[in-house]
């Protein structure tokens, strides 16, 4: 069974020009990084996305002091919307299939509500959309808390923004949630605040 764990938010997430002369764009992030992490259990989305060349959204987790193992949902507004489910235990100059998994979905419209789930447990990953799988991953699984971020971009990977992109433009999260599931005991991680309490130090 599962169980509602302590991270459950709902969110705006908003992408505009740029506030700073230095870059183009402006875009919105929100993170749990140092508030709460946790190993195995289940990651549920509810969220839409508006459909633009440029514009590119994901919901990701990753241990906060290293870059792998990272566990993506993302989608890209191309002129066909993508969703893609990532693993990646390993960058570098490895061949692809030797330091990520990744499917592409096409078969969806991102632009209504629908639910993005990641359930993970020992030795495996697996990605849902509104409770149906579409991938596992049995390579590079992580045995570590990790943390969870949504948040979008501009360009890269999702080309670059046409004339017909307009902004300020913004995706919809009506919830995430992180559960536990009964019989698994992967250990949270927590974060001190007050660090005068437990000897000058954080812990995890």
């Amino acid at each position: 069974a599962e169980q509602p764990d302590s991270f459950m938010t709902s969110a705006i997430v908003t992408t505009e020009g740029a506030t700073n002369p230095e870059y183009a764009y402006t875009t919105g992030r929100i993170d749990t990084a140092h508030h709460f992490a946790r190993t195995y259990g289940r990651m549920d989305v509810r969220a839409r996305f508006p459909v633009a060349p440029g514009l590119w959204y994901a919901i990701w987790a990753r241990p906060w002091a290293s870059v792998f193992p990272e566990i993506d949902v993302e989608v890209l507004a191309k002129t066909v919307p993508e969703v893609w489910f990532v693993n990646h235990w390993a960058g570098g100059s490895l061949p692809p299939e030797e330091r990520r998994k990744a499917l592409k979905v096409a078969s969806i419209d991102p632009t209504a509500f629908h639910v993005y789930s990641v359930i993970w447990k020992p030795g495996i990953l697996e990605w849902e959309i509104d409770g149906t799988k579409f991938m596992d991953s049995t390579r590079g699984v992580p045995t570590t808390p990790v943390q969870w971020t949504i948040n979008s971009w501009v360009g890269g990977w999702a080309g670059t923004p046409s004339p017909t992109t307009q902004f300020p433009t913004s995706y919809d999260v009506d919830y995430i949630r992180v559960y536990r599931q009964d019989g698994l005991l992967g250990a949270p991680a927590i974060h001190v605040t007050d660090f005068s309490r437990h000897g000058g130090a954080p812990y995890n």
